[in-house]
């Protein structure tokens, strides 16, 4: 299965809603709706018969000179228009 994301692609931060949330979930809160491209992606190959790879991927933030480390399911693609339509529901 490919990585869902390349290198250079723009994203978008989105912690996962989740009742339990892990000490790592708390540290991306800051994040959450920041632009970031992707650094880099690496997969892990998940072992013991399962048969499911997974991918994490180091993302350059926009508006900071930091990179971080997150689950696929923790970026979504940015499109504009997603983008458009989340800065109107802050105003």
């Amino acid at each position: 299965m490919p990585p869902k994301y390349g290198k250079e692609q723009t994203v978008i931060i989105k912690p996962i809603k989740n009742k339990h949330l892990s000490s790592k979930d708390y540290r991306l809160e800051p994040y959450k709706g920041m632009i970031a491209e992707v650094a880099d992606y690496y997969w892990i190959d998940m072992g013991s018969g399962v048969p499911r790879i997974c991918y994490i991927y180091r993302v350059r933030i926009s508006d900071e000179n930091k990179e971080i480390v997150v689950h696929e399911d923790e970026i979504k693609a940015w499109k504009r228009r997603f983008w458009e339509t989340l800065m109107s529901k802050l105003r």
